[in-house]
């Protein structure tokens, strides 16, 4: 059953992802899309592509 929880909220995760993907794809320069995906990677073990992004964001302050 774990197994199952964890594959779902992976899939989840990713659903996530892809959302705040087009959300910057739609509004560039917008910091608060760049924060969420970087907490959503650093949430995934994705450290070095949400280092990148939160560097993005501290761009735009």
């Amino acid at each position: 059953m774990e197994k199952t929880d964890r594959k779902q909220q992976q899939a989840e995760l990713a659903t996530q992802i892809k959302k705040l993907i087009k959300a910057i794809d739609l509004r560039p320069k917008d910091p608060q899309q760049y924060y969420a995906l970087g907490m959503l990677l650093t949430k995934s073990q994705q450290y070095s592509q949400a280092e990148e992004l939160f560097k993005r964001a501290i761009n735009f302050f």
